[in-house]
């Protein structure tokens, strides 16, 4: 019975990390491999858990840093979308961007946003051109360039 027990918890470990891609459960399914091979070589199930334990600790403690930093680079090298796409782009200035008013409002890739000058008492006149520094809610803050 447990032979059994250990190709599901085996087989489900693999189906989660093959949905993930995230390097979840890759190391449970090495330990429930050697446990497998356990239960294969008449081991209680008690030993049977220890080196389930044990080899999926192993391969975790091994493994992790170079896992770490191929999930980093590969989220690094991710494209930029939704507020994160326009940090760092140039815009032009539609309406004048006056803090005090508050008013303003920015082009940028094509998109009208409302807009606030990163110092508070600037005022950034028409057609000149700013750069996104940051997004707070539904409103741009801009430096002129």
């Amino acid at each position: 019975m447990p032979i059994v027990i250990w190709l599901i918890v085996i087989i489900a470990l693999i189906i989660l990390e093959a949905n993930t891609f995230s390097l979840v459960s890759i190391w449970f399914a090495l330990g429930g491999i050697a446990a497998l091979i356990a239960a294969l070589l008449g081991a209680d199930p008690s030993m049977q858990f220890i080196i389930f334990v044990a080899v999926s600790a192993f391969f975790l403690a091994v493994t992790w840093p170079f896992a770490r930093n191929v999930l980093k680079s590969r989220n690094e090298n991710a494209p930029k979308t939704n507020v994160d796409a326009i940090l760092g782009k140039t815009g032009v200035v539609i309406t004048k961007v006056d803090n005090l008013a508050p008013s303003g409002l920015v082009r940028v890739s094509g998109q009208d946003w409302t807009a606030r000058s990163i110092a508070n008492e600037t005022t950034i006149d028409e057609t000149k051109t700013v750069e996104v520094v940051k997004v707070e809610g539904v409103k741009l803050i801009v430096k002129e360039l």
